[in-house]
């Protein structure tokens, strides 16, 4: 396999290869993003799709080469990586700072983007620009510590800032002991609803992504996934990946606000119900 159907495997999306340094690219699940990278050395490179993957993957020429070739190549697949951990991290504190300045400028309002998910008079953190559209911003952490932020646009278009952490960052909503990992804010806003009617105290992590969701929930080693019935299928595959029961809309094209808002609170919270039986305590 060569390194344009490797990388084309993992699902970036790349015209010419450029050499010698972190090069961001597209990918089949976000065309009109720079969801990707990769490094290209020569006889090595590494990939990663920031939605899919928790970290890179390596691809290694097939040519034949001598124990200290292989030793030298190892080398430089190091330094290759120890130079994308010093340019992540610089941008990380950047888009952290970033992020605090965008929360402060941001007040409680209305959504259009929420109104069209069925929350009409939900109040969110609207960051209003002069002549531009308004933006809901949903923050981002890990732990306490915010890292980004989310930006959804009236269309449910949706941005991170440039170079920000989302590898295991989530947003949360509620504190109860039953674990509930999932991808998009709507999502779990949804899911709130559902339980709420199933009166069931639960912690909703939104992930952001099927990669993300799938790592935090591995790592936690219980609760349940709600995964997204995407065209991709990367929802059931993260959600299957972490080894936990995990509900999936049974139409393709739907998440779970899909659901709520088509089958309504009482059928929607009945699908969840039949899961719990499921969830390790």
């Amino acid at each position: 396999m060569n390194f344009t159907q490797f990388a084309n495997a993992h699902g970036l999306v790349i015209d010419t290869v450029d050499q010698g340094r972190w090069v961001r690219c597209s990918t089949d699940d976000k065309p009109h993003k720079k969801n990707g990278a990769y490094y290209h050395g020569g006889d090595f490179a590494s990939v990663i799709n920031w939605a899919t993957m928790t970290d890179h993957e390596t691809w290694f020429h097939d040519k034949p080469s001598s124990p200290r070739e292989q030793a030298e190549q190892k080398q430089r697949v190091e330094a290759s990586r120890k130079l994308y951990r010093a340019e992540q991290a610089r941008g990380q504190a950047v888009a952290a700072k970033k992020a605090e300045w965008v929360l402060s400028q941001c007040h409680l309002d209305i959504s259009e983007y929420l109104g069209a998910k069925g929350f009409p008079v939900m109040l969110g953190n609207m960051w209003m620009r002069q002549g531009k559209h308004p933006l809901l911003v949903v923050p981002m952490r890990v732990g306490k510590d915010l890292v980004g932020v989310q930006l959804i646009n009236p269309k449910g278009d949706k941005t991170f800032l440039k170079a920000q952490r989302c590898n295991g960052a989530e947003f949360r909503i509620g504190q109860g002991a039953l674990q509930i990992f999932l991808e998009g804010y709507a999502t779990g806003l949804s899911v709130a609803v559902a339980m709420s009617a199933l009166s069931v105290p639960c912690t909703i992590h939104v992930c952001f992504s099927a990669g993300n969701m799938q790592k935090m929930a591995t790592e936690a080693g219980k609760g349940l996934v709600i995964a997204d019935n995407d065209e991709s299928g990367a929802g059931e595959k993260a959600a299957i990946a972490t080894g936990l029961p995990y509900f999936m809309p049974d139409v393709a094209g739907w998440d779970f606000n899909d659901l709520l808002k088509t089958r309504k609170k009482f059928a929607a919270s009945q699908e969840l119900k039949k899961m719990l039986q499921f969830v390790k305590k």
